[in-house]
């Protein structure tokens, strides 16, 4: 987990499903390659691109997200900017 970071999602796939999609991040905290803005553009760019995609009615995406404990005591992260 320590390594993992946003740009390491899928977005293409998370992008092009043709249904409903939700996604769903837990451990905000502990996954240092989410903070500080990557993790928004992606949900962001997620967001958009289904928004804009007219070849599915009923195309839907929710999102959640559990930030977990901070073992660092910063409580960050940018998590402000991701909500």
């Amino acid at each position: 987990v320590g390594s993992f970071t946003a740009q390491q999602l899928d977005l293409p796939q998370m992008i092009s499903t043709h249904h409903h999609a939700h996604i769903h991040v837990a451990g905000f905290y502990n996954i240092d390659g989410f903070h500080n803005g990557s993790l928004q553009q992606a949900l962001e760019q997620i967001r958009l691109q289904r928004s804009n995609d007219n070849s599915s009615s009923g195309k839907t995406t929710t999102m959640s997200l559990v930030t977990q404990h901070d073992a660092t005591g910063v409580w960050d992260g940018g998590l402000q900017q991701v909500a």
